[in-house]
């Protein structure tokens, strides 16, 4: 991430590194579909020291425009990498059944966009989102009490947090129900969606959405991966030229 190359008004990145080396801890970043955050990862004796650093390297952190220009010619060329990658563009077909043309695959800056984006204005907001309502997720062995002490020392984290504007997540289009049998009552986002590829393998991905969790199909896939991951299967399917590999998800 960018943030892995910045500094800030008290270190330099490579003081920075030094530094959480010192402490035998990490910091990282990570982004999905509707959330970002971050990580803290270390030894629990230097936890306070850690997190004191952690809150200075999100509060202070730095911009640098050389390293944004590098980290704009990585986007570029990781973007175009993905659109000769098979299980990419697979994603990317899944996402448009599910979803429609309008998708968390097609919900990107452009290629404009990022070159018109100022790096001070991307560090202003990563100062700003401790600011924000989030969540602390803590796994170790310190009693709660200090942990939520720490966390929320005088001065880390605002008397009041602001709220992010609630996101227009997407929606799943409507499957047709299991007893449908009538092609003219099916849905027109039912059928086989064709990806040309010119590659020597073929992917085949069946997809059903469903909205509520239930535990029998999550034991289901989690047997059938173990299944069909056993060496007695792997061998029978590359032996026949059935598969390279097989697999299911919930």
């Amino acid at each position: 991430s960018w943030m892995s190359l910045l500094g800030t008004d008290r270190y330099s990145p490579e003081e920075l590194k030094a530094k959480w080396y010192s402490l035998a801890s990490s910091m990282g970043t990570f982004s999905d579909v509707d959330r970002c955050g971050f990580v803290l990862t270390g030894l629990q004796r230097n936890f306070d020291e850690s997190l004191e650093l952690f809150h200075h390297a999100i509060r202070h952190v730095k911009a640098d425009a050389e390293s944004f220009r590098a980290l704009k010619g990585t986007i570029a060329k990781s973007r175009a990498d993905r659109r000769k990658s098979a299980s990419a563009l697979l994603g990317a077909a899944t996402a448009f059944v599910l979803y429609g043309p309008e998708n968390y695959s097609t919900d990107i800056l452009s290629s404009a966009e990022i070159d018109s984006l100022n790096p001070e204005d991307l560090a202003a907001r990563i100062r700003a989102l401790l600011d924000y309502e989030h969540d602390v997720v803590y796994y170790g062995p310190a009693e709660p009490s200090h942990v939520r002490a720490r966390v929320f020392a005088k001065g880390a984290l605002p008397d009041r947090m602001k709220t992010f504007s609630k996101p227009d997540y997407f929606k799943i289009r409507p499957f047709a129900p299991e007893d449908s049998r009538d092609a003219e009552k099916t849905p027109s986002n039912i059928g086989v969606w064709m990806l040309d590829y010119p590659g020597a393998q073929a992917q085949i991905r069946i997809v059903r959405p469903d909205s509520v969790y239930a535990r029998k199909p999550f034991v289901f896939a989690a047997v059938y991966n173990m299944l069909e991951n056993t060496v007695f299967m792997q061998e029978l399917r590359e032996r026949e030229a059935l598969a390279y590999a097989v697999g299911t998800a919930y």
